[in-house]
């Protein structure tokens, strides 16, 4: 499934205080609410549900290992298709820069079978669908990794996890250090 008859124009974006309550949260939901509405126009032969909705609760854990959207084929009794939605910040500088995959969603999404990212521009005018497979491959080769910026919080415990992955990683590594949209985004 590559998802090109998707149509994400006007999805819900605005500058939010990321130190500040629940507004990135709530921006998240109504984001995946757009998605799964628009989902469902063009792709009628699937159900489409939010992870909060499909499990009944918002849990950061099963949003990181099941991603933001859950889509059955009609007809089957089991999720086919597992999508993490990304968005690119309101504030970005560029209409083509897509949002970005973090190394905590690469970790714990990008492995699994059936999964895949959604990454979209700032307004929606434009997005790609990656398998989880072909991220998993880029994040293999290694070089990929960007140092985040905020919200840095260094996990120990995966600079023994990486070297099974990267050739070169990073001495001090963060659950937030990303990969960012040009490593899988190329202009036409």
């Amino acid at each position: 499934m590559q998802l090109n008859k998707l149509d994400l124009n006007g999805i819900p974006n605005r500058k939010v205080q990321y130190n500040f309550g629940d507004s990135a949260f709530l921006l998240g939901n109504e984001q995946e609410d757009f998605t799964v509405e628009r989902l469902r126009i063009a792709y009628p032969n699937y159900y489409w549900f939010t992870t909060r909705d499909f499990f009944g609760e918002l849990n950061t854990e099963s949003d990181r290992i099941h991603g933001d959207i859950i889509g059955i084929r009609k007809g089957e009794l089991k999720p086919c298709i597992f999508i993490d939605l990304k968005v690119a910040k309101y504030d970005a500088d560029s209409y083509n820069r897509l949002g970005t995959v973090s190394l905590n969603s690469i970790l714990g999404f990008a492995k699994n079978k059936n999964h895949g990212y959604l990454s979209v521009n700032k307004d929606g005018s434009f997005h790609l669908f990656k398998h989880g497979y072909e991220i998993f491959d880029i994040f293999n080769k290694g070089k990929c990794l960007y140092v985040a910026d905020k919200k840095r919080i260094e996990r120990p415990d995966l600079n023994y996890l990486l070297p099974k992955y990267l050739k070169n990683p990073p001495k001090n590594v963060s659950v937030s250090d990303y990969m960012p949209s040009f490593m899988f985004y190329y202009k036409p």
